[in-house]
């Protein structure tokens, strides 16, 4: 190091002292509580850091059929690259069945959408077409991929952008396969995880899940249990025994998909009043200065994952958790609906203040059970703080 150099950093070492010693002059026995009051109320630090605590319902993601609506990820390995077959694989392509839980898994050597692609092709000849397929907004799904769902008819909805909660199921499952692979690799890590994807599939499509009243996803998917008795050859020559075992298989199969159907529902119901219970925003009228998060394509955005704005609600659908907001960006008037853990007040002592009235409304109004389960686990922290 130089000799200028060593003085330049003396030199902005004096400056920071120097700074420092003049902010502890200025606010000279003024609290830190009282500072940050201040700060709070401010409108131009609100619209520097805004605080954006509000937080909606999570909407219930089902379906009322087998292979009606799938969701669709692409997870990344490449710490963990195997080859096999003379091939490098670094990706593993999940398809989930939302309304059986019954899960596809594939290795994959490139994050390109014509492989995606081209393995979905193999399940749909396979087992259908689906209704809606839901990706996050990665390029493995667009154009093959976007050629595929309009040759098929397929409903291709992408989550928001930075949401990993859209993509729940699909996530939380990533979690279990991931887990029993990286157990696979503590115990061995020359372990193929590019052999071993079909047997995480396998045992995961065969435990009881409690999303499905502990069924398994294999049994509400084929209508069976995984192991099936084997048929008599007397039974499968006599051909009124032969009509008469199709007739029980096809019966069987409408009885599973009917009792997985009804325990599906109880359950979107128990999660829908714990969902409700959680939500908890503030109720924005005609007329409030807000500030909005912007996020997603159409706003050009390269660095940033989102853009902060000042905008007025023009209109309110207060049970929907959306509001119309008038804002500008990039010199243009625009109006767009959104949803209300995108909006803030335009200070944050004011969002604060109105969110608490909006807290103590939701625990008023808080339905029953989700109120015992806050009664249980308030009692169980002071229990624990006691001992």
């Amino acid at each position: 190091m130089s000799y200028y150099d060593n003085t330049l950093e003396n030199l902005e070492e004096v400056e920071r002292s120097t700074r420092c010693l003049h902010l502890n002059q200025i606010y000279h026995r003024i609290s830190e509580a009282r500072i940050s009051k201040v700060l709070k109320a401010s409108s131009a630090c609100g619209q520097i850091r805004p605080a954006f605590s509000n937080k909606g319902p999570r909407k219930i993601i089902q379906a009322k059929q087998v292979f009606e609506r799938l969701q669709v990820d692409l997870v990344d390995l490449p710490r963990r690259p195997v080859t096999h077959d003379g091939s490098e694989f670094r990706y593993a392509l999940v398809v989930l069945d939302i309304f059986s839980r019954y899960l596809f898994l594939r290795a994959l050597k490139k994050k390109s959408s014509a492989e995606v692609s081209e393995y979905l092709e193999l399940i749909f000849r396979e087992h259908g077409t689906p209704k809606i397929i839901q990706t996050d907004q990665g390029t493995e799904f667009q154009g093959v991929f976007d050629d595929l769902c309009n040759r098929r008819n397929i409903r291709h909805i992408r989550s928001r952008p930075y949401h990993p909660e859209s993509q729940g199921k699909v996530e939380r499952i990533n979690r279990s396969w991931k887990n029993k692979m990286f157990y696979d690799l503590i115990i061995n890590e020359n372990t193929n995880w590019v052999n071993n994807l079909t047997l995480y599939s396998e045992t995961y499509n065969q435990s009881k899940h409690r999303g499905l009243g502990y069924l398994t996803p294999f049994y509400v998917y084929f209508g069976r249990d995984y192991t099936q008795s084997s048929v008599s050859n007397d039974a499968v020559n006599d051909e009124d025994a032969d009509v008469r075992y199709f007739l029980e298989e096809i019966q069987a199969k409408e009885d599973a998909k009917k009792k997985a159907n009804e325990k599906i529902q109880k359950y979107y119901e128990k999660q829908k009043v714990v969902y409700e219970g959680d939500a908890c925003a503030v109720v924005y009228n005609v007329g409030d200065e807000v500030m909005v998060k912007l996020t997603g394509k159409k706003y050009d955005l390269t660095k940033k994952k989102n853009v902060i704005r000042p905008g007025v609600i023009v209109q309110a659908r207060v049970d929907a958790f959306l509001y119309l907001i008038q804002y500008e960006y990039n010199n243009a008037s625009r109006e767009d609906w959104y949803f209300v853990d995108n909006i803030t007040c335009r200070t944050v002592q004011e969002q604060e203040q109105r969110l608490a009235m909006s807290k103590n409304k939701c625990s008023n109004n808080s339905h029953p059970q989700t109120t015992r389960k806050r009664r249980r686990s308030s009692r169980l922290i002071v229990m624990f703080k006691e001992a």
